[in-house]
């Protein structure tokens, strides 16, 4: 390798692993918003979309947080959905159930280039949160306005 490269010419090989130590550094949690029942399939649709985790054909694994006692469950399998109304933004082909408006959709292992690659599709982009050992939560990137998206424009 050293053959023919000028003076005393060592390359240094430098690897920046990117994913692989950031891509599943976080969990989504996105409020369910509705659930009903298209063409007799149940969807549940979730204030979040596949844009929100960059997660290409994969399913992380996810967790329903609930259930909201006031609101009806309905029983798996659920399809949960994105708000995009793109007919790709499917999140979740077969939950098991149940799923119901107001809990939680819990997106486990997420993260990496996810918060810069989503664009300001329909909502705005969403806080980003940490939770400390002691329980605590802070606030690392607030959540986006419209403002924030339009300030740019003149």
């Amino acid at each position: 390798l050293q053959k023919g490269l000028p003076g005393n010419y060592r390359p240094t090989l430098m690897i920046e692993p990117g994913s692989a130590l950031a891509g599943d550094c976080m969990d989504l949690v996105a409020k369910v918003h509705n659930v009903k029942t298209v063409q007799g399939r149940k969807v549940a649709t979730v204030l979040a979309s596949t844009q929100n985790i960059q997660m290409g054909s994969k399913t992380p694994p996810v967790d329903i947080v609930g259930p909201n006692p006031d609101q009806p469950q309905s029983g798996g399998p659920v399809r949960i959905v994105g708000y995009t109304c793109i007919e790709g933004d499917v999140l979740v082909k077969d939950y098991p159930g149940p799923v119901a408006a107001g809990d939680y959709a819990v997106f486990r292992n997420v993260g990496s280039y996810s918060i810069v690659l989503k664009p300001p599709f329909i909502l705005p982009n969403i806080p980003v949160l940490s939770m400390r050992e002691d329980g605590t939560i802070e606030v690392v990137k607030c959540a986006e306005t419209e403002k924030d998206v339009f300030q740019t424009y003149r």
